[in-house]
């Protein structure tokens, strides 16, 4: 396991080992809308973010349960894509089952945004955000075609002083902050 991790060395290893809460997601569109809605509320800013740069998370998740499998004042979240495979869904909900300490949870649909448009009234948000007057299809597909600079769009209307844009987390990364909170 060692080398595994040896082997990327822009890792920040000390914080997936060492923070008390550390979530876990696949690249930086989580990673900006996550952090961005963190810094919106003071009271979860104990929480870090790794972005892992792949699809899998199992060889992380047992390096971290090695040192803190039992220690409850540490928390670990995942919030990955559904990506079409039942498999690999099953195979990390297996984490979430056997440890409390570990939270796992996917999208209902094959990717963040999508989630991120069906949540709540994100569709309308959205829709008025990038002058669109779409249906999910269609503003999902915007967002995906676009993908980091859409989600900085998002960000940055997120934090905007004067007209804040109300987004909506979809649920699985709700899920994983309420866990770790």
């Amino acid at each position: 396991m060692v080398d595994y991790l040896r082997k990327r060395p822009n890792f920040d290893i000390l914080k997936l080992l060492f923070a008390n809460k550390v979530i876990l997601v696949e690249g930086p569109t989580e990673e900006m809308l996550i952090s961005t809605y963190l810094s919106k509320q003071a009271a979860l800013n104990d929480i870090d973010i790794i972005p892992i740069g792949q699809r899998g998370y199992t060889t992380f998740l047992d390096i971290w349960l090695v040192l803190n499998k039992d220690n409850q004042n540490k928390k670990i979240g995942v919030i990955r894509d559904y990506d079409d495979s039942d498999a690999a869904k099953e195979k990390h909900d297996t984490y979430d089952e056997a440890s409390e300490n570990v939270t796992v949870r996917t999208t209902n649909n094959y990717t963040l945004e999508i989630d991120l448009v069906e949540a709540e009234n994100n569709l309308a948000l959205l829709n008025g955000l990038f002058n669109m007057a779409g249906d999910l299809d269609e503003v999902s597909g915007h967002m995906i075609s676009g993908k980091t600079a859409r989600m900085l769009d998002v960000c940055d209307a997120m934090v905007d002083e004067e007209n804040p844009l109300d987004i909506q987390l979809p649920a699985h990364i709700a899920e994983v902050i309420e866990a770790l909170s």
